[in-house]
Order: C-alpha cells, then structure tokens, then sequence
C-alpha cells in the first residue's frame, strides 16, 4: 500500500477583472483514492491582511486513478470567472 500526504501549499487566483483575489491553501492525500483538502481566504482593503473565508477545511474525493489532476484542477479554478462569485457565496466566519 502507498500512502502520500503533502504539505499544504498556497496559491493565488484572480478575477478576470483583477479586483477579487482567492488564495487557496490545498493539499492532497493519497490512498488508493485521493483526498483534497482546500481552505479559501481573501485579501482585504488592508494591506497584508486576508480573511478565511471557510469555517471548516473543504474535502473532495476522487475515486479515479487520473494522476494528473492537481489540487487546484480538481477544484476547477482554471475557470476565473467563478472566482468573483465564489467569494460572493462563501459565508465569511
């Protein structure tokens, strides 16, 4: 049995606009499934100052084999025009 676990990584997606950025801290685990593991934070009108958008970490599980598919791919953030609306819908705690 393989087992691989990742640090969390950090990412930066903007808006087609440039006004919204998402950062996406995200990791995997890999057990004959794998597991993503996201948390999504914004960047506020203060300089250095981000907010955690989700109260608990987000999990999705994909039962194929598809290797290629990176965290962020899975996620779907190649499609930047969500970006403006995902941040609208997550309840900010």
């Amino acid at each position: 049995m393989i087992q691989a676990i990742t640090d969390f990584e950090i990412d930066t997606i903007a808006s087609p606009t440039g006004k919204e950025k998402l950062m996406i801290e995200h990791r995997n685990v890999t057990l004959g499934e794998t597991s993503h593991f996201y948390n999504f934070y914004y960047q506020t009108i203060v300089p250095s100052v981000i907010k955690k958008l989700n109260k608990d970490t987000v999990t999705i599980i994909r039962h194929e084999r598809n290797l290629l598919l990176d965290d962020l791919h899975v996620l779907g953030v190649e499609h930047k025009e969500s970006v403006s609306v995902f941040i609208q819908a997550m309840p900010i705690h």
